[in-house]
């Protein structure tokens, strides 16, 4: 505990202080044993104001005390948001807490969604964000919440069905096998892929048997940025492992009272099990992708829009597409899919797209890349609550290669 260690050191002070050994002598010796007795009385509130003012750290005993059987709670609907997806807004960098809150939204009101931009404009305020704010704004759009101190709060939480918002300090947190790794294996899922190590926050979803790992969605997630991304095209924080003991280090260093935030309602539609969303895949077909009676169409060619300089470079896949049916079409996904010159599938998207009967929507999707060679686009996928579907070309150009040239 810091609170602990501060007072160590404060003893510490007063031996030295004894050791020097200072005498006063005539009157002033009066006024010294007042000075003395005033600065004793301030430091004994000193140390109890420290000792105050840090939540808590649980110990390996009492994560290995945790007697709750493994859970991870999910729904019907997927709910993981990210703070670089494209409605976080000018202030994405300092979104974090707010993509959390805006998870919790989405869970708990049953699928409601909120952008994330919205959630962060009625702050008021950029910058980074604080526990109040995630306070703020829950009350805002209806949320009930309980203010959580430890690490043993935050796991009982999750044993009762509740998710939780966390802040930490992610340098607490161990870096894990895919570490600034792009594009790597989903099976390493566990620690820091990234290498941000200050003040974040997360949502906790799920615990493991012995209490030692927990379940979380993290926000940390950039599209064009191979770093966020697994090879199958699901983000890096989606159902992450955090270990227990470094979380609560990790809230401790954070300073906040609250510590977390325990999210109070849950959607009807609440399931024990994680809800998974199956990404498009280019490998055999599968029957992730469907091809959609008229739901949706391609209205123009895609195009492909190359920049770069010393050091970097960047596509932009552009292309339109229409709506013929009499609804609208809320698109969970759409994106491009296509392999690169190493031979690793690429992917890359836009969320929550909305396409009006009658209407035709231009989309821009930019991806950064440094393999040099022959790409080559396969298709246009996108998703419909759960399903995954071919876009229909009718007769617009959509599998083409392209060549990136070596610096």
């Amino acid at each position: 505990m810091r609170g602990a260690e501060e007072a160590r050191a404060l003893a510490t002070f007063y031996q030295e202080i004894g050791r020097v050994g200072v005498v006063i002598c005539g009157p002033a010796r009066g006024l010294a044993k007042q000075a003395a007795g005033r600065l004793l009385r301030l430091s004994l509130l000193l140390l109890i104001i420290i000792s105050l003012s840090y939540p808590p750290v649980a110990t390996a005993q009492q994560i290995s005390a945790y007697d709750g059987a493994a859970r991870e709670i999910g729904a019907s609907f997927d709910w993981y948001r990210y703070q670089g997806e494209w409605d976080s807004g000018p202030n994405n960098r300092d979104n974090c807490r707010v993509t959390a809150v805006a998870m919790a939204i989405q869970f708990s009101q049953n699928n409601v969604w909120v952008s994330i931009r919205e959630i962060r404009d009625y702050l008021q305020h950029g910058g980074p964000t604080s526990i109040f704010d995630a306070q703020k704004d829950l009350s805002h759009w209806g949320i009930r919440y309980k203010g959580l101190d430890t690490i043993h709060d935050v796991l009982e939480s999750v044993r009762r069905g509740h998710i939780v918002i966390v802040g930490m300090v992610m340098g607490d947190i161990s870096e894990g096998p895919d570490y600034l790794v792009a594009y790597s294996d989903p099976g390493q899922r566990y620690d820091r892929y990234y290498s941000y190590s200050g003040g974040h926050a997360i949502v906790v979803k799920g615990v493991s048997a012995d209490g030692q790992w927990l379940t979380v969605y993290d926000p940390n997630v950039w599209d064009g940025n191979g770093i966020y991304w697994y090879s199958d095209g699901t983000p890096k924080g989606k159902d992450r492992y955090y270990r227990t003991a470094e979380v609560a280090t990790a809230m401790r260093h954070m300073g906040e009272s609250p510590a977390a935030l325990e999210i109070l309602d849950v959607p009807p539609s609440l399931s024990p099990a994680v809800a998974e969303t199956k990404s498009p895949s280019l490998a055999g077909g599968g029957s992730s992708q469907e091809q959609a009676p008229a739901q949706l169409k391609q209205s123009s060619d895609l195009t492909v829009w190359l920049s770069g300089g010393a050091g970097w470079r960047s596509v932009i896949f552009c292309f339109s597409v229409t709506n013929p049916g009499a609804q609208s079409l809320h698109l969970r996904n759409i994106g491009v899919v296509g392999w690169r010159p190493t031979g690793r599938e690429f992917v890359v998207w836009q969320r929550n797209v909305i396409v009006h009967p009658g209407w035709n929507e231009y989309l821009a999707l930019p991806l950064s890349i440094n393999d040099p060679g022959k790409w080559l686009i396969k298709g246009i996928r996108y998703q419909v609550e759960d399903k995954w579907y071919e876009l229909a070309a009718d007769g617009h150009q959509q599998s083409i290669p392209f060549f990136v040239a070596q610096d």
